[in-house]
C-alpha cells in the first residue's frame, strides 16, 4: 500500500467538503482527494448558503461546483453518489447527464438522484451510461 492509497483511504472517510478543503493544502492531498469515494452533491456539502433574494446565484453556483467537482474527479473509485437538485435550481438536462456520465463508473454501488417534480416530467434519466459493466456493481438506484 502506497501512501497515496493510505491518503485516498483517509480522504474517503472525511466528508466531501472537508476532504476538498484539505486538497487546497497539498499536491499529494489534491491527487487523494481526486479518489473520494463518497459524492454527497448537495447545496450543504458544496457550502452554499442561501440568503434573501440570492436563488440564482445558488443554482448557478451549484452547477459551477458539481462541475468543477467532477472535471477535477479522477472518476474512479466512486461507491456512493448523490445529487440533490433543488426546485429553484435551473440545471440543464445536458450537465446533469454529463455529471452521472462522469461519476457512474465500475464499482459504484449506490446512485441517488432527488429531483423536483418539474424535472421529474420531463428528464430521461441516461440508461445507456449503465452498460459496459458500471450498473453491474449497483446496490442501490
Amino acid at each position: 500500500m502506497t501512501a497515496l492509497d493510505i491518503w485516498c483511504h483517509i480522504h474517503s472517510l472525511m466528508p466531501l467538503c472537508d476532504s476538498a478543503r484539505s486538497a487546497c493544502v497539498s499536491r499529494i492531498f489534491l491527487r487523494s482527494w481526486r479518489c473520494h469515494s463518497i459524492l454527497i452533491l448537495t447545496e450543504e456539502t458544496l457550502g452554499l448558503t442561501q440568503k434573501e433574494g440570492q436563488k440564482m446565484d445558488i443554482a448557478r453556483g451549484f452547477t459551477r461546483r458539481v462541475d468543477y467537482i467532477l472535471k477535477n474527479h479522477s472518476g474512479t473509485g466512486v461507491k456512493i453518489l448523490k445529487f440533490v437538485i433543488r426546485y429553484h435550481y435551473n440545471v440543464n438536462t445536458c450537465h446533469l447527464n454529463s455529471w452521472l456520465q462522469k461519476a457512474i463508473t465500475q464499482g459504484i454501488e449506490e446512485v441517488t438522484l432527488f429531483l423536483p417534480t418539474k424535472y421529474i416530467e420531463d428528464y430521461n434519466f441516461p440508461c445507456s451510461i449503465l452498460l459496459d459493466g458500471c450498473g453491474n456493481s449497483i446496490r442501490y438506484l
